[in-house]
């Protein structure tokens, strides 16, 4: 021990300290109890320096609001902060668990994140797991809260406020206004979807407003679960999609491969979220700017490829547009370049079209097989990669279809129907099924 408070006192000395420093006994002990072995030296800072229990102030030492609100709630929920981590299933049928759900995430707007979500085995909307683990600096933020509101949940909602002020993009807004309607903040929730409906009026970000649009289709479908009132995330959709409509086709003009790229995600997860939605106008209103962007000859091709099908997916356009589209984006009159993007925006993530679309297998077929020899040398990595989106059993029918003597190129659903082979078990049937009845014409 004389040693290693020698050792201390030569660090400080070398460092010019008067006195040694808790660093400086560190090294030293390390060094001479230690035989310079840092893991014993952790456990003795984990259990000497640093310690495992946790200290707590008197019950009639004076406190703020939000710290008293805090208490009584973790008693009526019967919550106990403390050190020893946890995971905790919520139920948010019950009362009960509702309102856990709701205090944990009003703590994390307030800067306390005492529970952390995870991943909810099985199947449901009605189950939260929370994985929760107390530290004893958070007290400290509490009593901060106390500096604008009285209660955890109106500091929570006065944190929004503030963070919805200061916001510049309407993905951000609308990422607050699901954090709300978790915590059940109604009173904040106005200001916020107010402020949303601002920003969105004065955005000419179209590609901003789209990425707010999925989240807020999520939370208009599915936040009863939480008991919580969806209208006014209804309202602001119906005034998102028309204006991101209008001016889909002007943000898609002159895009890169990456930008190109980063549209056509933000396309296919609007479609998905209008949708979601189930209503009929917007859902026109979204297929008419669809539309337009299909008929766009400066588009990148890979977004004007994405366009067609989703419109082919959703029965706007027939098998036959389809295919005529492909065939003249595929044309040599194109390029091969912009064949391909359009190619891969079509094809991305299904080969469903391939495999059930009547001629469309056909029509890429014969393109390929036309190219010379440099374009596919060129093109084969950009068709490679499109197809490897593909499912495997999805790629499997494609390449048993391309087998067959037709090479995939027949026009109709299936094999035509033969009358003279239908016959032959017809009297299996009549054996089978009984005898037909008697009609009123056979009757004497």
């Amino acid at each position: 021990m004389s040693g290693a408070a020698r050792l201390a006192e030569a660090l400080a000395g070398f460092r010019g300290r008067a006195r040694p420093s808790l660093e400086d006994l560190d090294e030293a002990a390390q060094a001479t109890l230690c035989f310079a072995d840092p893991a014993p030296m952790a456990l003795i800072r984990r259990k000497l320096v640093i310690g495992e229990r946790l200290g707590a102030t008197p019950p009639d030492s004076p406190g703020t609001p939000v710290e008293a609100d805090f208490e009584a709630q973790c008693r009526r929920l019967r919550l106990k902060p403390g050190a020893d981590a946890g995971e905790i299933t919520l139920d948010l049928r019950k009362e009960t668990d509702l309102a856990r759900s709701h205090f944990l995430n009003r703590l994390r707007l307030i800067g306390i994140p005492w529970g952390n979500r995870r991943q909810a085995r099985g199947r449901g909307t009605f189950k939260e797991v929370w994985f929760l683990a107390w530290q004893p600096e958070w007290v400290v933020e509490l009593v901060a809260a106390s500096a604008e509101g009285g209660t955890v949940a109106e500091a929570a909602a006065a944190r929004v406020r503030t963070t919805a002020q200061r916001a510049t993009r309407v993905a951000e807004l609308a990422g607050l206004i699901g954090t709300l309607l978790d915590a059940d903040l109604a009173a904040a929730s106005a200001a916020v979807v107010q402020a949303l409906d601002d920003r969105a009026a004065r955005s000419a970000d179209v590609f901003d407003l789209m990425e707010a649009l999925p989240p807020l289709a999520e939370l208009a479908r599915y936040g009863s679960v939480r008991a919580s009132d969806t209208a006014p995330v209804l309202a602001v959709l119906r005034g998102l999609v028309p204006r991101a409509a209008a001016g889909l086709a002007a943000a898609c003009q002159s895009l890169d491969d990456d930008a190109a790229a980063a549209a056509t995600a933000r396309i296919v997860a609007v479609a998905q979220a209008v949708a979601l939605l189930e209503e009929a106008a917007l859902k026109d209103i979204w297929q008419e700017a669809l539309r337009g962007l299909a008929d766009q000859e400066h588009v990148h091709g890979r977004v004007v490829g994405r366009a067609v099908r989703l419109l082919y997916d959703d029965r706007a356009l027939s098998t036959d547009e389809a295919g005529d589209r492909l065939r003249r984006a595929l044309s040599r009159a194109a390029g091969a370049v912009a064949a391909a993007a359009w190619i891969e925006g079509f094809l991305e993530a299904s080969g469903t079209a391939l495999i059930h679309g009547q001629g469309l297998l056909a029509v890429v077929d014969a393109w390929l097989c036309g190219l010379d020899a440099e374009a596919f040398t060129t093109l084969l990595p950009l068709v490679r990669r499109t197809f490897a989106t593909i499912a495997p059993a999805e790629r499997r029918a494609i390449g048993e279809a391309l087998a067959r003597p037709d090479g995939g190129r027949t026009e109709g659903a299936g094999p035509a129907f033969d009358a003279a082979r239908a016959a032959r078990v017809l009297p299996i049937l009549r054996l089978l099924l009984g005898p037909e009845p008697a009609t009123t014409e056979d009757t004497p």
